[in-house]
């Protein structure tokens, strides 16, 4: 009885020894991080990062918390390892100290995983006052119980490996999972009960010092437990090998040097694996603008119709002379092919292509700008190759110089025009082809009036030109737009919409649109998923390209510009490889798939260019796509498999709604400058050959390169739809360019009776949760 009795004693004893030394551990490490938060260590460390990389910031935030958090660990492992050392009555020997030590250094920067779980909260919770209440004692503790199993198993495992021989390690990990367990259990319970989000009850100091008792008591139960375990093993040693008890217990040489090479082999991983993720978070910026350069110069003439008057034909001269404000203008066409224009005595000037004929039409519009047309032979395509054509081009006197000639129709066969200006200040087009038939078309006047606007519009547009982002006098084109329709992922309700259901929803619609351009389509999205489950929504518009393609193959001299497509994607991360970009090599696949046979083919005038953001944090997020300067799409969701219909063929259509919008009129030339903005420097692939002779993959084939923004001229003429009777903003933001913020901020700030937003989600920013955390 008293033999029993005394071994109870003994337990109890090593009980009390090892919690103790873990518990004082524990308040040395406490004390440390008190002291190390108090002096501001980890800020005054990451004031060396730069200002520029707030990502890159708050990684090495985490680091030096991290390594904060090694250090207390030492400490706490290396007392309780001393305590261990007394048990195991073996001075001598330093394994059990110098075991504990590195175990708990290397597992207690884990804790910021604890860290990362309060800010996963606040981000779902917002850190509203009293939120801990909603959930019950039991799912608290529950969930720090299970961490806590976790991670005293982890270090109780990596402690084995390194103080014991390895047939003993897993007596240590149950030891040392069993205790965090309960004590992250108990834990659990004090922080439900203080609710650090709680304004009431007890102040924040008596708060600090529950939860401080209970990460105390937490790690004296996970060393008691230990002390225990190792008091069982000198017994045991002592009754097996009496003269020699740490042979039986400390590891073997091989153990040691085993464990040592492992952990050299963890700590060169997890350097290699910060040295990607420093690489991965740093933000490399994009070459942006602090100021949208929106291109536009002129107004698309109307559609030809039949001119059902008669035609003067104009008088065989080698001038056109007109005379305005009475100033003389002229304008003829050269011996040298080249058309020339002078205002009174001012210098000659020269429009170098493409070549006249004949006489060029003159006229003057409501703004003063000199407009020439006359008939072209041949025409520079967007690939640089000169074609063959029959029509008619036109060049505007801007304040700068002449713009590029577009096509303002095409023609049968050589024709001379007329041109005059109306009452109305509107410009009148008149032409006969060889046939005899006679055809007219005209060119409108584009101003926006200020006064249209109403209240909140004009409020917002005066905070945009506050700021200095647009020129009072060049407003963005906001009026005479035309709305279309609304596009729905993943497909319309046909209770509230007219339009019909298709099988890829919304994708259909803009593949569409794409199918009708005529000169370019400029497309952009975050996110493209690869064609795992076909089809995809990339696949969608990789055959509308294709069919663009086939069109103009089989009938180039339709395209006499040729076609430009477009395809930026926003250098989305992923996160399963810390790589960027790695999308665009799924939309070039997808596209060689569906029957595009070259990215480039100068003898048709074909060219499809494929790139990624250059930003890297932040990526881009816009998603929107414009077909000849006259329509957009704007949308809210990617090109991903989770927005189509649960029925899909794919199988992984998940329905969720999404909507975008698809306008015509002048806006989208504000499109075409946010486009151009992004894609100005972006990292651009180029594949010149699909399908190589050799045994070359096609993909070898590709080369890198830097997008150029550049268009044909016909895509930046404003256009005025028939029906353009609404008003649009398009409020492009970039990390340099804040006209969306700025409008939208000026426009909520000056409503008068309600607010109605559809929105994804509002959050904290990331450093504002790491401070109700860390404070």
């Amino acid at each position: 009885m008293m033999k029993r009795m005394n071994i109870k004693n003994k337990t109890l004893k090593n009980f009390i020894v090892g919690g103790s030394g873990y518990a004082l551990g524990a308040v040395a490490g406490l004390l440390f991080v008190i002291f190390a938060s108090r002096v501001g260590l980890a800020r005054w460390i990451v004031r060396w990062v730069s200002i520029d990389q707030p990502f890159l910031k708050m990684l090495w935030f985490f680091l030096v918390i991290s390594a904060l958090l090694a250090v207390s660990g030492a400490l706490i492992g290396g007392l309780g390892g001393y305590a261990m050392q007394r048990i195991l009555r073996m001075k001598s020997h330093w394994q059990p100290i110098v075991g504990s030590t590195v175990a708990y250094a290397l597992t207690g920067p884990l804790i910021t995983i604890l860290i990362l779980l309060f800010i996963i909260f606040g981000l779902y919770n917002n850190y509203s006052i009293n939120q801990l209440h909603r959930y019950r004692y039991a799912f608290i503790s529950g969930a720090l119980a299970v961490y806590g199993l976790i991670f005293g198993a982890l270090t109780g495992l990596l402690q084995g490996l390194m103080t014991v021989r390895l047939r003993h390690s897993w007596r240590l990990m149950l030891a040392t999972a069993l205790g965090f367990a309960l004590g992250s259990a108990q834990l659990g319970l004090l922080v439900h009960w203080m609710n650090p989000t709680e304004t009431s009850g007890p102040d924040t100091t008596v708060k600090g010092v529950v939860l401080a008792i209970g990460l105390i008591v937490l790690f004296f139960l996970s060393g008691g437990f230990l002390g225990i375990v190792h008091g069982k093993l000198r017994q045991r040693a002592e009754a097996k090998t009496p003269e020699n008890p740490a042979g039986n217990i400390l590891p073997i040489k091989q153990q040691t040097y085993l464990a040592g090479g492992v952990g050299l082999v963890i700590v060169l991983s997890v350097l290699g694996f910060l040295s990607t993720i420093s690489s991965f978070r740093t933000i490399n910026p994009a070459a942006l603008e602090p100021y949208l350069q929106v291109e536009a110069v002129g107004v698309h003439w109307s559609e030809p119709i039949i001119y059902e008057g008669t035609v003067t034909q104009p008088m065989v001269e080698t001038r056109h002379t007109i005379t305005v404000n009475d100033v003389e203008h002229h304008a003829w066409c050269g011996d040298d092919g080249m058309v020339y224009y002078q205002a009174g005595n001012a210098a000659e000037e020269q429009i170098l292509a493409p070549a006249c004929s004949d006489l060029p039409a003159l006229a003057l519009d409501s703004q003063g700008q000199a407009h020439l047309i006359w008939y072209a032979q041949e025409i520079v395509d967007t690939t640089g190759n000169t074609r063959p054509v029959q029509a008619l081009v036109e060049s505007i006197r801007t304040q700068e110089r002449w713009s590029d000639p577009a096509i303002v129709a095409l023609t049968q066969g050589h024709t001379t025009p007329l041109l005059t200006q109306t009452s109305t200040g509107d410009l009148r087009l008149i032409w006969t082809d060889e046939s005899g038939a006679a055809y007219t078309a005209t060119q409108g006047v584009y101003q926006c009036d200020l006064d249209m606007l109403n209240p909140l519009e004009r409020a917002g547009l005066n905070a945009v030109f506050a700021t200095g982002l647009r020129d009072e006098n060049s407003p963005p084109h906001f009026c005479y737009n035309q709305f279309m329709r609304l596009e729905f992922t993943p497909n319309p309700d046909p209770s509230f919409s007219d339009n019909p259901p298709t099988p890829n929803g919304a994708f259909d619609q803009i593949a569409a649109l794409v199918n009708t351009a005529q000169y370019e389509v400029l497309f952009t999205t975050m996110k493209y998923e690869p064609d795992v489950f076909p089809p995809s929504p990339g696949t969608t518009l990789a055959a509308a390209v294709a069919n663009l393609y086939r069109k103009v193959k089989a009938h180039p001299e339709n395209y006499p510009r040729g076609m430009t497509v477009r395809i930026l994607l926003g250098n989305y991360p992923e996160l399963d490889t810390f790589i960027y970009g790695n999308q665009i090599i799924n939309v070039i696949s997808n596209l060689r798939d569906e029957g595009v046979e070259t990215m480039l083919d100068p003898e048709i005038g074909w060219r499809v260019e494929v790139a990624n953001f250059a930003d890297t944090y932040p990526y881009s997020h816009t998603k929107f796509v414009v077909v000849d300067g006259k329509t957009a799409v704007s949308v809210g969701f990617n090109y991903g498999y989770m927005h189509l219909p649960k029925d899909h063929p794919s199988g992984k259509g998940h329905d969720v709604l999404d909507m975008g919008i698809q306008v015509r009129g002048p806006v989208v030339q504000d499109m075409i400058a946010a486009f151009d903005d992004m894609w100005d420097g972006a990292d651009q692939i180029q594949c010149d050959d699909f399908y190589p002779d050799t045994k070359r993959d096609w993909t070898q084939t590709c080369r890198d390169l830097s997008a150029m923004a550049g268009h044909v001229p016909e895509v930046l003429r404003t256009y005025i739809p028939p029906e353009a009777n609404s008003r649009f903003f398009s409020l492009y933001r970039s990390e340099k360019y804040l006209e969306g913020d700025t409008f939208i901020a000026a426009t909520l700030g000056n409503a008068q009776e309600s607010i109605d937003m559809i929105h994804v989600n509002f959050s904290l920013e990331m450093y504002c949760m790491l401070d109700l955390v860390l404070p």
